[in-house]
């Protein structure tokens, strides 16, 4: 991968030799490289670890179908396009729920094996990771000035 990342600009060191070379024809090269280095080279990563890779998989196949429906313009391939879409959402939803809820059942099992070892920093961690924060706002504290006031006066 490196190799061809580096030698992308190879292309440029033989513009000198052929003059019939373009500017886009040269770009075309860089670019040409670069995606079949980046399609060679696809491993799927995600921010969450509790995605699995099939759900990883079916979230790629949404994205290339997206693409084909955007692509197209035939009425009736994309009525069925947008029928596997729909499929596909719904799929990804189930799976995501799925790998969640053995994500925590793992993360679960760990922490009763590290408390029953007396492993205290990990069972700490653990529970760290698996604690949530609340996305909601405070609890507002409107009007309770008055009343503090109105008990202590």
């Amino acid at each position: 991968m490196d190799a061809a990342l580096q030698n992308r600009f190879g292309c440029l060191e033989d513009l000198g030799t052929t003059l019939s070379t373009t500017l886009n024809d040269v770009w075309q090269t860089v670019n040409d490289t670069v995606l079949n280095v980046a399609k060679s080279n696809s491993v799927f990563s995600t921010k969450k670890p509790w995605i699995s890779d099939t759900t990883l998989t079916l979230i790629h196949k949404q994205a290339s179908v997206r693409k084909e429906l955007f692509d197209t313009t035939a009425a009736e391939t994309r009525t069925r396009l947008q029928s596997s879409l729909k499929l596909l959402r719904r799929s990804i939803r189930r799976s995501i729920r799925l790998d969640w809820k053995q994500w925590v059942q793992n993360k679960i099992v760990e922490l009763e094996h590290a408390h029953s070892l007396g492993k205290t920093r990990q069972v700490f961690q653990l529970v760290k990771c698996l604690g949530h924060r609340s996305s909601s706002p405070p609890a507002s504290l409107e009007g309770t000035e008055k009343h503090l006031g109105e008990t202590f006066s």
